[in-house]
């Protein structure tokens, strides 16, 4: 007998930041033009994408409204991912 896997809780899911940059260069903007448009450094960008450490709230709230804007998707769209997944 399998036991039931409990359903993942909407708190334990955070914004995939590497989902949502390649979102942004799938529309073909460089870590400069991402840099540009939000006032966020390249740098940042760049360890974000590698997931090296995720942004402030002030600026991943700037990169959901570049990406929501590029994409034409609403925030609630944005892409998610499990706190209990090996990638996050």
């Amino acid at each position: 007998m399998t036991k039931a896997v409990p359903p993942i809780r909407q708190a334990e899911m955070r914004v995939d930041w590497l989902a949502v940059i390649a979102g942004l260069k799938r529309a073909e903007l460089s870590a400069e033009d991402i840099s540009r448009h939000t006032g966020i450094c390249r740098s940042s960008v760049r360890n974000w994408s590698n997931r090296l450490c995720e942004p402030r709230h002030s600026a991943g709230e700037r990169l959901l409204r570049l990406w929501s804007t590029v994409t034409q998707l609403p925030r609630e769209a944005v892409p998610m991912i499990s706190t209990h997944d090996w990638r996050a």
